[in-house]
């Protein structure tokens, strides 16, 4: 018999309390940020209904991991690329609510035509051919792009949002975000300018110049 007045810890008791020290540390790390996903949240979903669902999902998943987190963490960047992954895999795939456009509601081909345009060292010519691809063409090359480098070019060029809040938002420093939308647009263009030349979309240099196109006629 354990003596009188002695607390006996069954499981049952201690697993109560690990829950209660979860919870209480979660409140005092986390729930500070509440207000700064909810703001940023409104900038990715472009409206508050959304913006607090995705808000709350996000505290949600925060909470599942919390235990995960290792104390030398930034806890804001942690929580920053929750969201960021919840949005991307959650509220882009959704249908747009009635009275309000989703930019998550944008099509691969959309997608893809706003890669294109954002990337003023491309000839108008070559995006004018690039723009006649078929939208499964453009859907594939999409998905043949690093995952990394695909979330970082939505978010700069379909979003709009700058660099240094997309650097937060995944907790990269902000020089791998500019080169992974460096290399994000590049392979994209790389793989449907392949595609153009290969069903003549798109004329090579080499071709134009042997069929005289483009060139002056002398008077």
């Amino acid at each position: 018999m354990p003596p009188k007045n002695v607390a006996v810890a069954t499981p049952a008791a201690t697993e109560t309390t690990s829950a209660a020290s979860t919870s209480e540390c979660f409140t005092r790390e986390v729930m500070p940020y509440a207000y700064a996903l909810l703001r940023k949240a409104r900038q990715l979903t472009r409206n508050d209904a959304d913006a607090e669902d995705l808000t709350q999902e996000t505290l949600l998943r925060a909470y599942a991991g919390f235990g995960q987190l290792r104390p030398d963490s930034n806890v804001r960047a942690w929580l920053y690329r929750i969201q960021t992954n919840t949005w991307i895999s959650t509220y882009r795939a959704r249908n747009c609510r009635p009275a309000e456009r989703l930019t998550g509601c944008i099509s691969d081909a959309q997608l893809a035509h706003d890669m294109l345009c954002g990337a003023p060292a491309w000839a108008s010519a070559e995006v004018v051919a690039l723009e006649r691809l078929p939208h499964d063409q453009i859907a594939a090359a999409l998905h043949h792009i690093a995952e990394a480098q695909r979330t970082v070019v939505y978010l700069a060029d379909v979003e709009g949002l700058p660099y240094k809040m997309i650097a937060e938002m995944t907790g990269m420093p902000l020089g791998t975000v500019m080169s992974r939308i460096h290399r994000g647009r590049r392979a994209l263009r790389g793989l449907l300018t392949d595609y153009a030349h290969r069903c003549g979309y798109l004329r090579s240099a080499e071709a134009i110049a042997a069929t005289g196109g483009g060139a002056g006629t002398a008077s």
